[in-house]
């Protein structure tokens, strides 16, 4: 079956039979998902999404009230953990069935992590090409600042991943299909970063588009640990290179940039690279090389 989930054309995704197939191949799944009732699966994916994001909006909220809201996201991943975890065992499911399998390939995990840093330089070296920005190295950066940046922006990511391209993905595809539950998590996962500074309709095509790149590597991979690498170093390389992430500023970085144009259509903004044209073009180069790499694997 084929499907059209991005402006890149027909992309091949599994059927329901297909996927039940595999699960019914890999001992580790089981066949639970091959025998569910649709409409509580939707019920059930519902609920959850008031759950986690009700409880996630009233943490923010007292993290604020107390002066914590910048460390927010060690309090948020734990309770999304938590959730998912009690959601699964509620079920008497299994957490494989959910895009946590033990089983990781090696490649999948390099060219992750790998697509993710590359297609950041990509952009940048466009921009600079373009004579869109200027980069000079800071001669003061803090290691240790870089490195726990990197441990917040993995954590984030895994969560976000967990839940996004996890549950909710796997929760909804029992009742709307792999396809329809991949643009609804997508449309989702844009529309919740509307709240960030500079967030636009450029940050919203932008983000949509990753997070359809994000559900091809879960769901020919088998594993969020592939997206999540991609996520994580797509975010980490912008912070290296003084870009705002999602419209959040980290303090320190190895680059500054210094824009030679003033459209935030073209630099992104306070928003980043994220909210640019460069970032389309980028993910766009990025579903290419996905879909090519990953389905061609999983044949």
């Amino acid at each position: 079956m084929s499907v059209n989930v991005s402006p890149l054309g027909e992309v091949e995704v599994p059927t329901a039979d297909t996927l039940c197939n595999s699960f019914k191949q890999n001992e580790a799944v089981g066949t639970n998902r091959c025998y569910v009732d649709k409409s509580k699966s939707a019920v059930v994916s519902l609920f959850f999404f008031i759950v986690t994001f009700l409880g996630s909006a009233l943490i923010v909220h007292i993290l604020k009230i107390i002066g914590l809201e910048e460390i927010y996201e060690a309090y948020l991943v734990p309770y999304w953990l938590t959730v998912i975890y009690v959601f699964i065992k509620v079920e008497g499911r299994k957490i494989d069935e959910y895009g946590f399998s033990s089983s990781i390939k090696v490649s999948y995990v390099v060219f992750s992590a790998f697509l993710g840093l590359a297609l950041i330089f990509f952009a940048l070296t466009l921009g600079i090409y373009l004579r869109i920005y200027r980069v000079i190295m800071v001669s003061d950066f803090y290691v240790a600042s870089l490195i726990m940046y990197f441990i917040i922006i993995f954590i984030s990511s895994f969560g976000e991943e967990a839940i996004f391209r996890g549950y909710l993905l796997f929760k909804l595809s029992e009742s709307l299909g792999i396809r329809t539950s991949i643009l609804i998590i997508s449309l989702l996962f844009s529309l919740l970063h509307i709240s960030n500074p500079g967030y636009n309709i450029i940050s919203f095509i932008q983000l949509f588009l990753a997070s359809i790149l994000l559900s091809i590597m879960v769901v020919y991979g088998g594993s969020i640990v592939y997206p999540t690498l991609y996520h994580a170093f797509w975010n980490y390389a912008q912070v290296l290179l003084g870009f705002p992430v999602s419209g959040h500023k980290y303090e320190h970085s190895v680059f500054t940039l210094n824009y030679n144009v003033s459209n935030d259509i073209i630099t992104g903004g306070v928003f980043g690279l994220e909210g640019s044209i460069l970032g389309i073009v980028a993910t766009l180069l990025g579903l290419i090389v996905t879909k090519e790499f990953f389905i061609k694997c999983s044949k």
